[in-house]
């Protein structure tokens, strides 16, 4: 098959990398990222404002598909908000279907990757939720480290106003069912 070389350097915000790519891939999937380039030369230079490691990932699902989202929920998180930097639509909607198994998979690491990565209450709340649903093997996530005490706290709060809720409704059930069973008053003969 025909492979064009490469005819565009990107150069990481980190300075860790310079990645090679095609304008071409870049316009179809990423076309902010090219607004700045007005450079002529045969192999133009383009400063990014991005992390190396998100760049990878970015360019690495442009070039192979949705299938190689990162599953990593920091990674993810990372991914989806430089897509929407970059107006990204169809790599924001690859990311969103890819975040429910992610956070499925690893609720309280999705849970602090959304509030660090600012995704929004709803994601963060559907992160929360998906901590009651899951055995917590750690109390700990690597992406904690980025968010302040108040985000654990909030977490926290919302896991012991579950906890009342359900503990309310079960005594509820509970007196319903002991009065279900108890038979009736009746008067002794006489």
């Amino acid at each position: 098959p025909y492979n064009p070389a490469p005819d565009v350097t990107l150069l990481c915000a980190d300075g860790a990398v310079e990645i090679s790519a095609h304008r071409l891939i870049l316009t179809l999937c990423i076309p902010k990222l090219l607004e700045s380039l007005k450079n002529g030369s045969p192999l133009p230079v383009l400063s990014v404002d991005t992390k190396s490691y998100i760049l990878i990932d970015l360019l690495h699902v442009c070039y192979k598909g949705s299938d190689n989202l990162p599953f990593d929920a920091s990674r993810l998180a990372a991914f989806w908000m430089t897509s929407k930097r970059y107006d990204a639509h169809s790599l924001c909607k690859a990311a969103r279907r890819h975040w429910d198994s992610v956070a499925t998979l690893r609720p309280l690491e999705a849970y602090f990757s959304a509030i660090h990565n600012e995704l929004g209450e709803q994601i963060v709340h559907d992160a929360a939720k998906r901590t009651l649903a899951s055995i917590m093997t750690s109390v700990y996530a690597p992406s904690m480290e980025h968010c302040t005490a108040q985000a654990y706290d909030r977490l926290l709060d919302y896991h012991s106003e579950c906890a009342r809720a359900v503990s309310e409704e079960l005594q509820c059930v509970s007196m319903y069912v002991a009065d279900m069973a108890t038979p009736p008053y009746r008067k002794p003969f006489e």
